[in-house]
């Protein structure tokens, strides 16, 4: 994990119109590039904004609102300190990073600051920063048409967060009582009658898709569902077990390597807390026991329907 960010500010960059240098700038020359095109850098060094301000103001004939946003924005590109933090939207991603002080100047007019590292499209722990992962409000900055722009306080300490790898209070409150149901689901399946799991196992596979095809055999701790996932064609071998043990789930992989019109092999249990912890080498064999089972039944919506199975 990489160290915590702590950004004196935040400002959005439109790399290149259309995003022409986003790919340049991230992925090889690792800068921040601003066009305005003009023959006033020495004076933007300077910090002669009058100058600047004049010679946008003739360009935009007298326009004294489009005037102030060009001019701000080349300001902030000029003298947004290290610390600032710098964001973009890339190839669906949110890519941010610190620039150094320095602006150079390229032959085409435009100015470069260089990245202190390089762009990063994931947080410090590692995680794709993906837009569709992100709060709205954020996403929308994309959308700004300027080249440089400010963002909302409250969006500005949101992304931090997020970089971060550190929750809202709010989101935080959250994600424990979602722990505390995943708990009390654990215990209400544990308890549950062998005919009611059998029964809840396959509404669960019924909700995330899969058809039944059969029903393979039927005892007082185990029955054998044959499923499809219709949109890619992958037949599933389910076995339910009200107690599992590693020995039963052994002789269970075996049946299934004996069965080469299966391409998956399920093991659901609901009590069994070695067979909660197995793991298996092969991609299409799935055990779901314990939290894991838990975690399934919420996502299913099946929470009330537990509830009154045990009441």
């Amino acid at each position: 994990m990489s160290k915590a960010i702590h950004p004196t500010d935040v400002r959005f960059i439109k790399l290149g119109r259309r995003g022409t240098w986003e790919q340049s700038s991230i992925e090889h020359d690792q800068v921040i590039r601003l066009g305005y095109t003009s023959p006033l850098h020495d004076e933007s060094l300077a910090g002669n904004w009058k100058a600047v301000t004049k010679h946008w103001l003739a360009k935009r004939k007298g326009n004294k609102s489009t005037t102030t946003s060009d001019v701000r924005q080349i300001r902030d590109f000029y003298e947004e300190p290290e610390t600032t933090l710098w964001f973009t939207f890339y190839a669906r991603q949110l890519w941010w990073c610190f620039a150094k002080k320095q602006v150079r100047l390229l032959d085409d007019g435009s100015r470069v600051r260089a990245v202190k590292g390089q762009w990063q499209s994931t947080d410090i722990a590692g995680g794709a920063l993906n837009i569709e992962t992100l709060d709205d409000r954020l996403a929308k900055v994309g959308m700004y048409r300027g080249t440089i722009c400010a963002v909302q306080p409250q969006v500005a300490e949101y992304l931090v967060r997020r970089i971060n790898c550190e929750q809202s209070p709010d989101v935080q409150k959250a994600v424990d009582t979602m722990a505390q149901l995943r708990d009390a689901v654990e215990v209400l399946i544990r308890g549950m009658h062998w005919k009611d799991f059998e029964l809840l196992t396959d509404l669960m596979f019924s909700r995330a898709g899969f058809q039944r095809l059969d029903v393979l055999g039927k005892t007082t701790k185990a029955i054998d569902l044959d499923l499809v996932a219709p949109v890619t064609r992958r037949r599933a071998f389910v076995q339910v077990k009200s107690n599992g043990t590693v020995a039963s789930l052994t002789k269970s992989i075996e049946q299934f390597n004996d069965m080469p019109q299966y391409d998956d092999f399920f093991f659901i249990c609901h009590t069994g807390k070695d067979v909660a912890h197995y793991k298996a080498e092969e991609d299409n064999i799935h055990v779901l026991a314990g939290p894991q089972l838990a975690e399934l039944v919420i996502r299913a919506g099946l929470v009330e329907w537990l509830i009154s199975k045990r009441s």
